[in-house]
């Protein structure tokens, strides 16, 4: 393992080796978020493609839900989709589910809602633009949705 030291604003960068089945080292690189990382309650754009059967695809927001600690360290974190099908004022919103609404660039607000049962852990790589960062009544109603999904009595 070698650090390399980041010049001006650049990130530290850890060069790994790993063996090959004839023994030699090859290198690749993880990066070490320093300063600015995920944190939980904040929502972003994510890319969830390569999925399968019902589980949720394509760009998407999604709502950090992972603790902090995890966020920084793991280079990782846990997210709970969103999407707006069937998320109108009328439409049945069932214990697993949160309604969100979600501000856009052009002006008006998407409404929609987080799904705790399509909960997934993707890369920081996935993560895209940052949307916003839910309020504390709305992230109550998240972790609610998961304890009930998630059979947690805390």
């Amino acid at each position: 393992m070698t650090n390399i030291m980041p010049t001006s604003n650049e990130k530290e960068i850890t060069v790994y080796t790993e063996s090959t089945e004839k023994g030699a080292q090859v290198p690749f690189y993880k990066p070490q978020i320093k300063a600015s990382f995920p944190k939980r309650g904040e929502v972003y754009w994510v890319y969830l493609d390569s999925r399968s059967g019902s589980e949720l695809g394509k760009s998407r927001p999604a709502i950090v839900v992972s603790t902090n600690f995890c966020n920084k360290n793991l280079g990782r974190v846990t997210v709970m989709p969103i999407t707006s099908s069937k998320a109108g004022p009328n439409d049945t919103i069932y214990d697993n589910e949160v309604r969100t609404v979600i501000p856009n660039n052009r002006g008006f607000d998407v409404r929609g809602k987080a799904l705790a049962d399509q909960l997934t852990t993707i890369d920081h790589g996935r993560l895209s633009t940052k949307i916003c960062t839910l309020n504390k009544d709305t992230m109550k109603k998240v972790q609610e949705s998961l304890k009930k999904f998630l059979e947690i009595d805390a």
